[in-house]
């Protein structure tokens, strides 16, 4: 995050504040730490392998002196669902001068966004922006009771060459790369 965090003078958007040492505290001692976790919402539909990673690195958490500190998640469904119009009208946003003239070089999933995205409204922009930001206001609740969230970021193992080239062809792809994620963006 060091590397990466603050001002880009190629990216206008860019946040302009100064950025904190994110490292100056990695000493391996996290006593005061208070890490939230909805076992159920975190453990949803994983698989196997993630799972283990979970509860593993929840040991890790907790032998650094750690606090786990029960939480439930908000619903995360109506912020997943809002993301879809909002990410899609941003995506064909920033896609329209090469789409549809070079429709041929997208994957599908991209195709998918990019023709959702022309078709959402102005409307359906401003509802979707309304539940991210109730959304917004729910997890801001619940920080303040812990300083971080144990979660997984996707469902299983990272996804092969193959299963990459079809993604989104399938009705829950995206959703199923989504869950931990989108609703954060």
């Amino acid at each position: 995050l060091n590397a990466i965090a603050g001002a880009d003078p190629a990216d206008p958007t860019a946040l302009q504040a100064p950025v904190p040492d994110h490292l100056y505290k990695l000493d391996g001692d996290l006593r005061g730490l208070r890490v939230g976790l909805d076992t159920a919402w975190a453990s949803y539909g994983i698989d196997a392998p993630t799972q283990q990673a979970l509860e593993a690195c929840l040991a890790v958490l907790k032998d650094a002196g750690a606090t786990v500190v029960p939480v439930k998640m908000p619903d995360t469904q109506a912020a997943l669902a809002a993301w879809t119009p909002m990410c899609c009208a941003e995506v064909a946003a920033t896609h329209a001068e090469n789409y549809p003239s070079r429709a041929a070089e997208y994957g599908p999933g991209l195709k998918g966004l990019i023709e959702a995205g022309s078709a959402t409204s102005g409307l359906d922009y401003a509802r979707a922006h309304d539940v991210r930001q109730q959304f917004r206001g729910q997890m801001a609740a619940l920080f303040r009771g812990v300083d971080v969230l144990l979660a997984p970021a996707f469902l299983g193992q990272n996804m092969t060459l193959e299963r990459f080239a079809s993604f989104g062809s399938q009705v829950d792809d995206w959703d199923n790369l989504l869950r931990y994620t989108a609703p954060f963006d």
